[in-house]
């Protein structure tokens, strides 16, 4: 079950669960009456509210202070750069090389299409034995 708040009942808050001395079997009333008995799990959602992933939705994020702050700047700087310097090497190396893939790719578009022609023109004739008549 996905919502378990319908599964079971919540107990009325005046409820006060009575406790027995026997020792014996458990009844079908002992039974009812556990069910009854919101359980630890239920509470607590009740209490907070969960988020998707388990956490609560009313924690903020902690703010960076001072140093953290500093070094989360310094990192994005760094990595910033890196990205940057990657696609620089990356277009300087695109100018330099032709891409013979995207060439090649190009020529079979070319390819398929006159011979789509070429079978379009030969469909329309049909090679027939000479004295041969309809």
């Amino acid at each position: 079950m996905s919502n378990n708040n319908f599964a079971n009942p919540q107990a009325p808050s005046n409820y006060v669960h009575p406790q027995k001395d026997d020792s014996g079997p458990m009844t079908n009333e002992d039974f009812r009456k556990l069910l009854m008995t919101p359980s630890v799990h239920t509470v607590r959602s009740q209490a907070i509210p969960q988020t998707v992933r388990g956490t609560s939705a009313t924690v903020k994020k902690k703010k960076l202070t001072g140093e953290a702050a500093e070094k989360r700047k310094e990192k994005k700087l760094y990595y910033a750069t890196l990205v940057k310097e990657s696609q620089e090497k990356q277009k300087e190396l695109s100018e330099k090389y032709r891409d013979r893939a995207k060439e090649r790719r190009e020529k079979e578009k070319e390819g398929e299409a006159e011979s789509d022609q070429i079978e379009l023109l030969q469909t329309g004739y049909r090679a027939v034995a000479p004295g041969f008549s309809l």
